[in-house]
């Protein structure tokens, strides 16, 4: 649990939110990255398994560096901007931290510490605000979360992969509600990695071993199915203004674009990316996509 005094909310923020942020014609989107930055290393700006990225108000690109057990921060040009934790099981410590995002209404960074099966809100320069969550299957309890985002109330929406569910916590951390289960129908979820929010408060997940998105309403009802038999080993993902959803392809090697009702736009990155495990968009509609091979090469981000 967490002091909510962090968390009071102001209607200021709520602009945040207004049609028009994150936007992209995908038609014009090039196959080829604009450009790319990063190389395998522990020095800052090298990656070791970037898994996760995301972007803040200010276009800097926040990465979940996986397997160096810290989070580190880019300006829009891809210079390194600073750095924060550090393996350990202590708040703002790490073990492999496979997802990050930012609420958007104050710019704080949210991270998946997959290993330690928890998550940890830090402000927009890394100092540790809280923590919840532990290792269990039980209400609040996670078993290797990957994917967290949060709603326009400050609600955590997360993709607890390895119980087959979402759970869904409110601004202070505490337990709200959880949805599915384990199978390969309709409302049920096999290992969810990412998660999104449509405008409507819908929520997009991802399933890793199903290959497949599915739909749903804030409360867990089964809304539509998404993509299936589109992408292989799907990871993350992140849902533009137009509720468009881009979509980690990582067994095809690239990002697919949706619509929310299944219709696809777009393919990017296609004979151009190595295991693409994390995805997101700036302010300026750039996409902004990590790589992180299993066997050695590139340790990276690309930029379209």
């Amino acid at each position: 649990m967490f002091d909510s005094s962090h968390f009071f909310f102001f209607l200021f923020f709520s602009s945040r939110f207004v049609t028009g942020l994150y936007r992209r014609d995908y038609s014009k989107v090039s196959n080829q990255p604009a450009s790319q930055f990063g190389s395998k290393g522990t020095g800052d700006g090298q990656f070791n398994f970037p898994y996760s990225v995301a972007c803040n108000s200010r276009g800097e690109t926040i990465v979940a560096d996986k397997d160096n057990n810290r989070i580190q921060v880019f300006d829009r040009n891809g210079k390194f901007l600073f750095k924060f934790g550090s393996e350990g099981p202590g708040n703002g410590q790490f073990s492999y931290p496979r997802g990050v995002t930012v609420d958007q209404r104050n710019n704080q960074i949210v991270v998946a510490d997959t290993g330690k099966h928890r998550i940890q809100i830090f402000d927009e320069m890394g100092i540790c605000l809280g923590v919840f969550g532990s290792k269990g299957n039980r209400d609040g309890q996670f078993s290797f979360p990957y994917g967290v985002v949060v709603d326009r109330q400050g609600n955590y929406v997360v993709a607890d992969r390895s119980n087959n569910r979402i759970q869904i916590f409110n601004s202070q951390g505490q337990f709200v509600r959880k949805f599915g289960s384990e199978g390969k129908g309709n409302g049920q979820v096999n290992s969810p990695v990412g998660v999104g929010l449509l405008s409507n408060a819908n929520i997009v997940v991802s399933e890793f071993d199903n290959h497949r998105l599915q739909i749903f309403e804030p409360q867990g009802n089964f809304v539509r199915m998404v993509s299936a038999g589109q992408v292989k080993g799907p990871c993350h993902l992140f849902v533009d203004s137009d509720d468009s959803i881009l979509v980690v392809d990582d067994g095809n090697g690239r990002i697919q674009v949706f619509n929310q009702n299944g219709h696809h736009i777009k393919s990017i990155g296609t004979g151009q990316l190595v295991n693409p495990r994390g995805v997101c968009m700036d302010r300026e509609g750039r996409i902004i996509v990590s790589e992180a091979p299993v066997l050695g090469g590139v340790h990276r981000i690309s930029i379209f």
